[in-house]
């Protein structure tokens, strides 16, 4: 899963209001930041959007095989990674030199560094510099790419269309998909993700993507279905026994 430095408040606010998961988890974030700004200079606000996007996908199954984060999104990458907690990650977001308060993990999912664009170590973490200059930072995609297809990555997902790799770094051979594309409707976008990854072998939980909506039972008619039979059998179609009298060619009659 790939994240770029920026995303769709449009998106943001109709998963909010109609998202149950994405809304309690966006909300876990507000409590602890306090109102998040509206636009793409507030590194927690991004982070925010991306981390209860990709935890929603990942309530419906959709676990990512490794995660690269260009920009701001290398704070995203990193706590779905599992190097970083989301509340630390949101603190590294307002203050990058609280990197000295936060103690870091080695990574339960590949993580492709910003810095170098290889799969960072087992066992290892980035430096300090890492974190205090990644907005800054111009991450080497075309690296990050070629690193997670040798790991057999072929299918990407962006949390927000084009904003990580541009159309030249992209191959015919990979299946390129996003959480988010300004041309299309939130959720018609989102389902079609859905299910291009279902049907390129993504196993999806559909009963956690059900999860959380109100559900009603519906009351159906009491009266027994009365089965007719509406089918013709060959005996009882006619068939055709030539022109018809005083027919010409070319006419209907």
């Amino acid at each position: 899963m790939l994240f770029g430095s920026s995303h769709d408040l449009v998106v943001q606010q109709t998963l909010f209001e109609t998202q149950p998961t994405f809304r309690r988890l966006l909300q876990d974030c507000i409590d602890v930041t306090g109102p998040l700004s509206s636009g793409n200079t507030d590194d927690r606000a991004l982070f925010a959007f991306q981390y209860a996007l990709t935890r929603t996908l990942q309530s419906w199954g959709i676990q990512p095989a490794a995660v690269f984060g260009a920009g701001a999104g290398a704070l995203a990458a990193a706590c779905v990674a599992g190097l970083v907690e989301w509340k630390d990650a949101i603190l590294l977001a307002g203050n990058s030199e609280a990197v000295h308060q936060i103690a870091f993990r080695s990574p339960s999912i590949p993580l492709v560094s910003a810095e170098t664009g290889r799969t960072i170590e087992p066992g290892s973490t980035p430096g300090v510099g890492y974190w205090q200059g990644y907005r800054r930072r111009t991450s080497p995609v075309g690296i990050a790419l070629d690193s997670l297809r040798a790991r057999g990555c072929h299918v990407f997902l962006e949390s927000c269309r084009g904003q990580v790799a541009s159309a030249e770094l992209r191959r015919e051979s990979d299946l390129w998909l996003a959480c988010a594309d300004d041309r299309h409707p939130v959720w018609e976008t989102l389902l079609d993700t859905v299910g291009a990854l279902y049907v390129n072998g993504t196993s999806v939980d559909w009963k956690g993507f059900d999860e959380g909506y109100e559900r009603s039972r519906v009351v159906l008619p009491t009266y027994p279905f009365e089965r007719r039979r509406c089918w013709l059998d060959p005996s009882e179609t006619r068939r055709f026994q030539g022109p018809l009298k005083n027919s010409s060619p070319g006419r209907c009659e």
